[in-house]
């Protein structure tokens, strides 16, 4: 798939220096299947050509690719409580929007980030007045501590390990491929978390080593997309604006 959506990013490329085409929206790429989507869409980030996914998601905006990204992110930055609240119930924890907004506030209260919260629970078991403070019930408390203890043994792996080995870590450890696969779509949604570890695998050959630096580049490519996006669509609907002005 990396060699083929190669072939087809420089071919694009070149009708485009040649004036065969005058825009890369001119051109459009069909898919065989939903999981060749990410190959092509790394392609065209690597090559900075703009890009939108027609029937379907682009393949970093997809649920579960999220989800994941968003665990990494909270073991990269742990002031990133948005992050954080995403997955609280990823996988199902029973936490619900009364206990979401219980850490919320305390959070703010403590001057911590709702990430900092969490791993501060277990450390503060054993002390009943703060216990007696943070007033979530104990079913909700356990789970939550569960989270508490996946994230700091994800926490002592994530500056040793590959972004390829903690998109594993995660996915494993979590049991993120059962807890998707009950879905409706579940097979896709394990297909896409698999083609996510096979983009990991690939960043160490552009010299990202770090799942920080991972992060950043997904983030940064995903948003520089979606401006280009933006000024393509503007420029297209001045296109259109001026040749009904013509028709008129």
């Amino acid at each position: 798939d990396r060699d083929e959506s190669e072939f087809v990013t420089l071919e694009v490329m070149r009708m485009k220096e040649r004036g065969s085409i005058g825009a890369f929206s001119d051109v459009g790429v069909l898919f065989r299947t939903n999981q060749q989507c990410r190959a092509f869409e790394d392609c065209l980030r690597r090559h900075r050509i703009p890009y939108r996914v027609l029937g379907s998601t682009r393949f970093y905006e997809r649920r579960e690719i999220r989800d994941v990204l968003s665990y990494l992110r909270v073991l990269c930055n742990d002031l990133d409580s948005a992050s954080l609240l995403r997955i609280l119930n990823v996988p199902t924890r029973g936490v619900g929007e009364v206990t979401r907004q219980k850490l919320v506030a305390l959070a703010a209260l403590r001057n911590q980030s709702v990430t900092q919260l969490i791993l501060s629970l277990e450390e503060e078991e054993e002390k009943k007045e703060e216990k007696e403070e943070i007033g979530i019930p104990s079913r909700q408390r356990n789970s939550l501590l569960n989270l508490s203890r996946s994230l700091r043994l994800f926490s002592d792996k994530v500056s040793v390990c590959t972004p390829a080995e903690m998109v594993q870590v995660v996915v494993q450890e979590l049991g993120l491929e059962e807890f998707y696969r009950k879905e409706p779509d579940g097979e896709s949604r394990v297909s896409n978390l698999k083609e996510l570890l096979l983009a990991a695998l690939h960043y160490p050959d552009r010299g990202l080593s770090s799942t920080s630096r991972f992060l950043e580049d997904v983030f940064l490519d995903n948003q520089e997309q979606q401006q280009q996006q933006q000024q393509q669509d503007v420029a297209e609907e001045r296109r259109l604006v001026k040749n009904n002005l013509k028709a008129k």
